[in-house]
């Protein structure tokens, strides 16, 4: 059971809220290039296929002009559960997310 994850069971207003926020970071974040534009994770329009072809067309870059190509591939363990909130706050105040 060390990868389970815990259930959230939240009201109609609290989901209704976190929609809202959502939006307005997302928007928020789009308008000021906050977010690194090869970023696939949890962005509309950037999913796992997207990532995939990426990296296949930066491969075949590299294979046409006979060059190396690397690659570093991590899995960080329960990323999101490890994340420090204090300095999370502080990245979101620096951006004037308050």
């Amino acid at each position: 059971m060390g990868n389970s994850r815990p259930i959230s069971l939240l009201s109609v207003f609290s989901k209704l809220l976190e929609k809202l926020m959502y939006n307005r970071l997302i928007d928020f974040t789009t308008k000021k290039s906050i977010l690194y534009p090869k970023q696939f994770g949890f962005r509309e329009q950037h999913s796992t296929d997207h990532a995939f072809f990426s990296i296949v067309d930066k491969i075949q870059n590299s294979i046409d002009n006979q060059e190396y190509c690397y690659g570093i591939f991590l899995d960080f363990n329960k990323a999101f559960d490890t994340v420090n909130h204090e300095f999370l706050i502080q990245k979101l105040e620096h951006y004037g997310i308050r």
